[in-house]
């Protein structure tokens, strides 16, 4: 294992390029539904909330553990096999419905006559050479993208003759159940860190690695709060809710943009990929390579199904409600249980002692 780790400061990568994906195009049409022009509030408010998440998975991962070891020790091998289950089929989803949104964001922007099953095959292909060459690889492939596309949401040709200061005001003019609302409605944003489940063994001296994740989770947020102060500086409330892809409109770099997105987009897909292969290893004891095929050709049917018989909308939703449950309940369930394990031990230990 000594030989596949890297450095706990990677965490900060994996951190970014998990939650900055497609939803950054389309987030702000959601919240401003929702809450307005408090929007930002809603962001800074789910943050907080994945970052209490993310002490909860440290908390409940040992050194050398992953999601595998912990539903095993706390629920036996058959339970625990088929919530290692759920999670390889919640991970291929992730994976499926992030591909299908770019794939019909590049159809309506750039192709609008390509077949959606030639670009579907030609990314999880790629997504497929990418994922057999291993966590340290696709690290390292996180790393390049993230230096190669996130400057170009900040450094591009934004139309600063048409912002509007007055559309932020007045702030918190909204009821706590919006911002609430709105909060929750943020959670497919952020979702992604549910990767240190499965990763959490590959970072030498994991526990330390937990400041590089919140500093990652930081750099995010900032991100989320930047391009929806800017697309509400552009659009009027009104107008907003009616755009489907609102930082697209005003990054007037569409073709250029779309395209070189697929580069972060890429290790996004390939470590949801990877982890769900990685459990299938771990439970049932199959090679890696051979579940990494199997899970290809079942994230390629499930991406021509979701496509046919569902609305963009409504994956995203399907998706952020399994999310929200998995991030909000099912963790710190875990983390309960391992609080009462660690007592019960605790306490044994006194009595063997006395």
């Amino acid at each position: 294992m000594a030989t596949k780790q890297v450095s706990p400061f990677f965490t900060l990568f994996l951190v970014i390029v998990m939650q900055i994906g497609v939803g950054i195009f389309t987030f702000q049409r959601n919240l401003a539904e929702i809450i307005g022009n408090d929007g930002w509030i809603a962001i800074l408010l789910s943050a907080v909330s994945i970052m209490v998440v993310i002490g909860l998975i440290y908390y409940i991962l040992e050194e050398g553990w992953t999601i595998v070891d912990l539903h095993k020790r706390m629920f036996g091998r058959f339970i625990g096999r088929l919530l290692d289950l759920y999670f390889i089929g919640y991970f291929c989803l992730f994976a499926c419905t992030i591909l299908v949104i770019y794939v019909d964001m590049v159809i309506i922007w750039i192709f609008p006559d390509l077949y959606h099953g030639v670009l579907i095959f030609i990314v999880i292909v790629l997504a497929f050479l990418f994922t057999q060459s291993g966590f340290r690889s696709l690290m390292g492939l996180s790393v390049i993208t993230i230096f190669m596309t996130i400057p170009l949401l900040f450094f591009s040709h934004y139309p600063s003759g048409l912002l509007q200061m007055n559309n932020l005001y007045p702030i918190w003019n909204h009821s706590f159940s919006e911002l609430a609302s709105a909060t929750k409605q943020m959670t497919f944003q952020y979702l992604g860190v549910e990767i240190l489940l499965v990763a959490f063994p590959f970072f030498k001296h994991a526990k330390k690695s937990l400041l590089w994740s919140q500093i990652g989770l930081g750099i995010s947020t900032c991100m989320y709060v930047f391009t929806y102060i800017l697309v509400y500086l552009v659009f009027t409330e009104n107008h907003l809710i009616n755009i489907i892809w609102p930082t697209l409109s005003v990054w007037r770099m569409e073709y250029l943009g779309i395209s070189i997105w697929l580069l972060i987009l890429l290790p996004n897909i390939c470590l949801y990929l990877w982890a769900a292969s990685y459990i299938g290893k771990r439970s049932f004891k199959w090679k890696q390579k051979y579940w990494l095929v199997v899970l290809i050709v079942v994230v390629y049917g499930l991406a021509l199904l979701l496509r046919r018989y569902y609305s963009l909308s409504e994956a995203q939703q399907i998706i952020n409600r399994l999310g929200f449950y998995t991030l909000y309940v099912y963790i710190p369930f875990l983390a309960l249980l391992k609080l009462i394990f660690k007592k019960k031990v605790m306490r044994n230990g006194k009595k063997e002692r006395a």
